[in-house]
């Protein structure tokens, strides 16, 4: 499939899956991953604000199974999300899929 023939690239699709998650209020269950097709996408609201809760974060959408997901974009904390710190263990260090 190809995004010249109208089909959306990988990189689109990962978008995608961040605004069904992000709709969801965080909830990634039943979504499917972009890259592997496997359920396991997990979203995280990284913040570098050290002992406070800031109104601005980094999300970061990525796959349990492939570790492949997309680059942390600022962003304004939603109501509904926890943010953790940046060497949260939580957060692994994944492949960052390209916009192609």
């Amino acid at each position: 499939m190809s995004p010249q023939r109208g089909w959306p690239s990988e990189y689109d699709l990962w978008f995608d899956a961040y605004e069904a998650a992000f709709e969801r209020q965080g909830a990634t269950e039943g979504l499917l991953c972009p890259h592997c097709g496997v359920a396991t996408l997990i979203l995280r609201f990284i913040s570098f604000d050290q002992g406070e809760i800031s109104a601005s974060v980094m999300p970061a959408l990525w796959c349990s199974t492939c570790l492949h997901g997309l680059a942390p974009a600022r962003a304004l904390l939603p109501p509904w999300a926890t943010p953790v710190s940046p060497d949260d263990p939580s957060v692994p260090d994944y492949e960052i899929v390209a916009d192609s």
